[in-house]
Protein backbone atom coordinates (compact mmCIF):
# COMPACT_ATOMS: atom_id res chain seq x y z
CA UNK A 1 0.00 0.00 0.00
CA UNK A 2 1.42 3.45 -0.89
CA UNK A 3 1.30 5.96 1.98
CA UNK A 4 1.36 9.68 2.26
CA UNK A 5 3.58 8.88 6.09
CA UNK A 6 6.55 10.78 5.14
CA UNK A 7 4.70 13.96 3.89
CA UNK A 8 2.74 13.90 7.25
CA UNK A 9 6.34 13.50 9.09
CA UNK A 10 7.69 16.17 6.89
CA UNK A 11 4.67 18.48 7.54
CA UNK A 12 5.75 18.37 10.87
CA UNK A 13 9.33 19.87 10.27
CA UNK A 14 10.38 23.60 10.70
CA UNK A 15 10.11 25.75 7.92
CA UNK A 16 13.55 27.36 7.49
CA UNK A 17 12.50 30.30 5.64
CA UNK A 18 9.60 30.97 7.85
CA UNK A 19 10.98 29.46 11.06
CA UNK A 20 7.31 28.61 11.66
CA UNK A 21 6.17 24.69 11.23
CA UNK A 22 4.82 23.71 8.51
CA UNK A 23 1.43 23.24 8.17
CA UNK A 24 -1.37 21.57 5.64
CA UNK A 25 -3.46 24.38 5.14
CA UNK A 26 0.16 25.96 3.20
CA UNK A 27 -0.02 22.98 0.52
CA UNK A 28 -3.88 23.56 -0.64
CA UNK A 29 -5.17 26.94 -2.23
CA UNK A 30 -7.68 28.28 0.46
CA UNK A 31 -9.92 31.26 -1.53
CA UNK A 32 -10.27 32.45 2.97
CA UNK A 33 -6.22 33.81 2.34
CA UNK A 34 -5.74 33.70 -1.14
CA UNK A 35 -2.70 36.34 0.02
CA UNK A 36 -0.89 33.80 1.74
CA UNK A 37 0.22 31.85 -0.51
CA UNK A 38 0.83 31.37 -4.65
CA UNK A 39 -2.14 29.03 -5.21
CA UNK A 40 -0.74 25.15 -7.09
CA UNK A 41 -4.53 23.64 -7.80
CA UNK A 42 -4.59 21.36 -4.40
CA UNK A 43 -7.95 21.43 -3.21
CA UNK A 44 -8.69 20.59 0.80
CA UNK A 45 -11.03 17.64 -0.47
CA UNK A 46 -7.47 16.07 -2.10
CA UNK A 47 -5.72 16.66 1.11
CA UNK A 48 -8.66 14.86 2.53
CA UNK A 49 -8.49 11.92 0.58
CA UNK A 50 -4.59 11.78 1.25
CA UNK A 51 -5.48 11.60 4.40
CA UNK A 52 -7.62 8.89 4.11
CA UNK A 53 -5.01 7.20 2.10
CA UNK A 54 -6.72 7.55 -0.68
CA UNK A 55 -5.46 7.67 -4.62
CA UNK A 56 -4.13 11.04 -5.79
CA UNK A 57 -3.20 11.95 -9.16
CA UNK A 58 0.87 11.91 -10.56
CA UNK A 59 -0.04 15.57 -11.45
CA UNK A 60 -0.84 16.87 -8.02
CA UNK A 61 1.95 14.61 -6.34
CA UNK A 62 4.27 16.48 -9.14
CA UNK A 63 2.41 19.90 -7.75
CA UNK A 64 3.61 18.91 -3.98
CA UNK A 65 6.78 18.01 -4.83
CA UNK A 66 6.94 21.61 -6.73
CA UNK A 67 5.68 23.42 -3.56
CA UNK A 68 7.64 21.73 -1.15
CA UNK A 69 10.80 21.01 -2.94
CA UNK A 70 10.76 17.61 -2.89
CA UNK A 71 10.70 14.18 -4.92
CA UNK A 72 8.45 11.86 -5.31
CA UNK A 73 10.73 9.40 -2.83
CA UNK A 74 9.93 12.06 0.17
CA UNK A 75 6.30 12.11 0.52
CA UNK A 76 5.76 8.85 -0.70
CA UNK A 77 6.03 5.14 1.24
CA UNK A 78 5.03 1.91 0.05
CA UNK A 79 4.07 -0.08 2.83
CA UNK A 80 4.06 -4.58 2.37
CA UNK A 81 0.27 -5.00 3.11
CA UNK A 82 -2.69 -5.59 1.82
CA UNK A 83 -3.92 -3.70 -0.99
CA UNK A 84 -6.82 -1.09 -0.92
CA UNK A 85 -9.29 -2.03 -3.17
CA UNK A 86 -8.89 0.45 -5.62
CA UNK A 87 -11.01 -0.01 -8.88
CA UNK A 88 -11.54 1.03 -12.14
CA UNK A 89 -15.35 1.40 -13.41
CA UNK A 90 -15.73 -1.62 -16.25
CA UNK A 91 -16.38 -0.05 -19.34
CA UNK A 92 -19.07 -1.29 -21.09
CA UNK A 93 -18.71 -3.55 -24.11
CA UNK A 94 -20.70 -2.64 -26.92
Amino acid sequence: MITYNKLWAFMQTVNPETGKRRRLHDLYDDPAHPARHEPIGISKPTIDRMRQGQAISLETIDRLCERLGLQPGDILDRQPGEQPAYTRPEKEVQ
